[in-house]
């Protein structure tokens, strides 16, 4: 990964400049979850959306000019 942030519970997301996947990494179980993203995407920086009952991922393509939100269903 290039970029990776902490949300307010107990994971970590980050995401990569040469795969199209996001990552989850629960900081306390050690299990990652892995997000297909739409499209080939050169990624970073991303940003943790903290509000709500979920967190969630926004990043950006670095070459596309394209906003991507991944946004878990379940923890």
């Amino acid at each position: 990964p290039y970029d990776a942030q902490f949300d307010d519970k107990t994971y970590a997301w980050a995401a990569g400049m040469d795969n199209d996947l996001a990552i989850r990494l629960n900081a306390q179980t050690g299990e990652f979850t892995e997000y297909l993203l739409p499209h080939e995407t050169n990624v970073r920086h991303v940003e943790v959306q903290k509000s709500g009952a979920l967190s969630s991922l926004w990043l950006g393509d670095q070459h596309g000019g394209t906003l991507v939100r991944v946004e878990p269903l379940a923890p």
